[in-house]
């Protein structure tokens, strides 16, 4: 092997990298709340930032179902079959606001009235994951139509197949379909809101600065064309 020793030192890097993360990523809700106050607008102590009892904590539990991410999605299931409770997809419209309305702009109170939450699980999703682990999609599916949620994902589906059958004919389709397709994963792991949301941003943002970027050097080739 040619340069052993830089082999061995990138090795240990990317293993301490990877587990500075772990540790980080165990204490976010922490260190977000600490650095710009929780929905409360509560400080919270850099005291309070333990990291490694933390990462102790998102793998040892008396509670076997606790860290397990399917296990939260069963609890979340029943919890919402037993209070009745469906949003008919109105937790889309959530996430937008959570995601692009920033709160320092327009003010906790108004961005929280702008949220229809007709679904309340807040405090059951804060007590199965403790910030740590996810509800999944399905639980998110469930929520969104019962036992139909599963059309959700057959239209997610659909969506993906639409845009790869054009990539070999549209570069828009192209465009869309390589910026939407690491969300494939996330829409399992962590809720179908994913993919609405990155569609949003690449319609809202990304594609007409892109438009507006490619017809402006069409103009400019053509004015130096014709001159």
């Amino acid at each position: 092997m040619k340069y052993p020793q830089k082999h061995k030192l990138i090795s240990k890097s990317i293993f301490t990298i990877l587990i500075i993360g772990a540790m980080l990523n165990a204490s976010i809700t922490v260190i977000r709340h600490i650095l710009v106050g929780n929905s409360n607008n509560e400080d919270n102590s850099t005291q309070e930032l333990v990291l490694w009892e933390a990462f102790k904590t998102s793998f040892i539990q008396k509670d076997i179902t606790v860290g397990m991410d399917l296990g939260n999605a069963a609890k979340g299931i029943r919890y919402l079959k037993e209070t009745g409770q469906m949003d008919y997809g109105t937790s889309i419209w959530d996430t937008f606001i959570q995601n692009y309305i920033p709160r320092r702009l327009v003010g906790e109170e108004a961005k929280e009235n702008l949220k229809l939450n007709i679904v309340n699980d807040k405090s059951t999703i804060q007590k199965l994951t403790y910030n740590i682990t996810t509800m999944t999609g399905y639980y998110s599916a469930f929520k969104c139509f019962s036992y139909l949620g599963f059309f959700l994902f057959g239209f997610i589906g659909y969506l993906y197949g639409y845009f790869w059958r054009r990539i070999c004919k549209s570069q828009i389709c192209l465009f869309i379909y390589l910026s939407i397709i690491a969300t494939v994963p996330l829409i399992f792991t962590h809720g179908v809101d994913y993919l609405y949301t990155r569609l949003i941003f690449i319609f809202l943002i990304i594609y007409p600065l892109s438009y507006y970027s490619i017809e402006r050097k069409k103009i400019k080739a053509s004015t130096k064309f014709i001159v």
